[in-house]
């Protein structure tokens, strides 16, 4: 038992309960697709989640080390695994492949296989793709902001601030700061023209 992967020991658990992945993730309030990525070990909870599932499912002290040791590395960013579920259940609820959706937006079906794994962030221009393909806010689609049901901007629409400062986000911040510093200079030179 002190062998097993920290994915086997989350599954003991969900099964000891007789909990299917769905029922297991509301518990916890968290995506489906967490606990199948939890699971199979494509990602790591964060020591929050782990101590979330001990407190959840009343995991005796002496057993808590046992659920914590799996834990070794960094857990991959949230915000990706959430952005990978929205674009997911969008997908479905349009009877939508990811072949299909992959070739609607112009990439090859693994893109999509890793945004929805949460693997990767699609670029701004195939977050815009996907709104507009499932006539849905970039707000909403990009960070979970305001209504799925918020229609999309035409592109002959200035950004919606906050869709932009949410994509800023996801920069690292060395890049976040080259960019606004870069914003400044570009206003202060239209102010001159």
């Amino acid at each position: 038992m002190t062998n097993s992967t920290l994915c086997e020991r989350i599954q003991m658990i969900r099964d000891n309960f007789k909990l299917t992945q769905t029922q297991f993730a509301d518990r916890l309030d968290v995506y489906e697709q967490i606990v199948l990525c939890w699971e199979n070990n494509s990602i790591l909870p964060s020591k929050e989640q782990l101590e979330k599932i001990a407190e959840t499912f009343e995991i005796p002290a002496h057993w808590r080390y046992w659920l914590l040791d799996g834990l070794k590395v960094t857990p991959i960013n949230s915000k990706k695994i959430a952005l990978g579920a929205r674009i997911r259940t969008l997908r479905k609820k349009n009877v939508m492949t990811q072949e299909e959706l992959a070739f609607e937006i112009g990439v090859d079906r693994r893109s999509v296989i890793a945004w929805e794994h949460g693997r990767f962030t699609p670029e701004t221009s195939n977050l815009l793709k996907i709104a507009k393909l499932f006539n849905v806010s970039q707000a909403w689609l990009a960070d979970g902001i305001g209504s799925e049901y918020d229609k999309f901007e035409s592109e002959s629409v200035k950004f919606n601030e906050q869709f932009v400062l949410t994509l800023l986000t996801t920069l690292p911040v060395e890049s976040q700061i080259r960019l606004v510093e870069r914003l400044d200079v570009l206003h202060r030179e239209e102010m001159f023209v």
